[in-house]
């Protein structure tokens, strides 16, 4: 954990600790049931998403190489976009009941990724140039939008789920209507699609710009093409045949395994 800049190091035990603060605080309310949050909690919350910006833009700075040049970097600045999003939604939509759920997988990937923050290859040289860092941004940007969409789906079918048996205990006192969860899905799925397509795009003019390679398909590029495929078919699936609810988040929940499969398909290698 110690860094040879105690700032960082500083900062690398201040965002697990306001993490886990975040976490409890949100599974407390969940618990309890409370309508609304404590006066500490959202506070946590932003300084959270705030300090490990600071920490993004400390590693850029002591580097001088994008935040996210090693797999752990990546994953840190995965759970920030994550955790950025999902405060947006908050905010927007004034329902906390998802913090419960998504924390506690935002604050384990984050620790995780703090831990190993000096370890992993770093990116080769031609993957630092401006247009490369707009286009992992906007990837990220996209994934994010992707993992929230797979966890409000499960929680639907889950709550779809208990619905059908006549179980209507504590998740169905504390989860959003099942109608508010499938508009969640169906708008975070269509934001990740548009930022998926401009970050291809991107990456195909940063292959032509940054690199001077010319446009070519790749295994991974591939992999991306087939996520486009999987959601374009949910909306298709929405508009033209009406599905909503069930089968919808099913479709969601195709679509981030593809997503996965991209990620663990690694770099281009260009």
């Amino acid at each position: 954990m110690v860094d040879s800049n105690p700032i960082i190091t500083c900062f690398r035990l201040l965002v697990p600790s306001l993490y886990l603060l975040a976490t409890i605080a949100y599974i407390l309310e969940f618990i309890k049931n409370r309508k609304q949050h404590y006066v500490w909690t959202r506070p946590v919350l932003v300084l959270s998403i705030v300090s490990t910006g600071i920490l993004l833009i400390l590693l850029f700075f002591q580097n001088n190489r994008v935040p996210f040049d090693t797999v752990y970097r990546g994953m840190l600045f995965c759970s920030f976009m994550i955790t950025l999003l999902y405060a947006g939604i908050e905010l927007l939509f004034q329902n906390g009941w998802y913090g419960a759920f998504l924390l506690p997988i935002t604050f384990c990937t984050t620790t995780f990724a703090i831990l190993n923050l000096n370890k992993g290859a770093p990116l080769p040289d031609s993957m630092h140039s401006m247009y490369f860092v707009v286009h992992a941004s906007i990837l990220f940007m996209a994934y994010a939008c992707f993992f929230l969409s797979f966890a409000i789906s499960m929680m639907y079918l889950i709550q779809h789920h208990e619905i059908k048996q006549h179980r209507l205990g504590a998740l169905f006192k504390r989860l959003p209507a099942l109608s508010d969860m499938d508009s969640s899905v169906m708008r975070l799925d269509a934001l990740g699609l548009g930022l998926l397509v401009f970050g291809i795009i991107t990456g195909f003019l940063w292959m032509e710009m940054a690199i001077g390679m010319p446009v070519r398909l790749s295994f991974k590029i591939g992999l991306s093409i087939l996520v486009v495929l999987a959601y374009l078919a949910e909306h298709l699936l929405r508009i033209g045949k009406g599905w909503n609810g069930p089968k919808a988040c099913w479709l969601s929940i195709a679509g981030f395994a593809f997503v996965l499969v991209t990620l663990l398909a690694g770099r281009h290698g260009y």
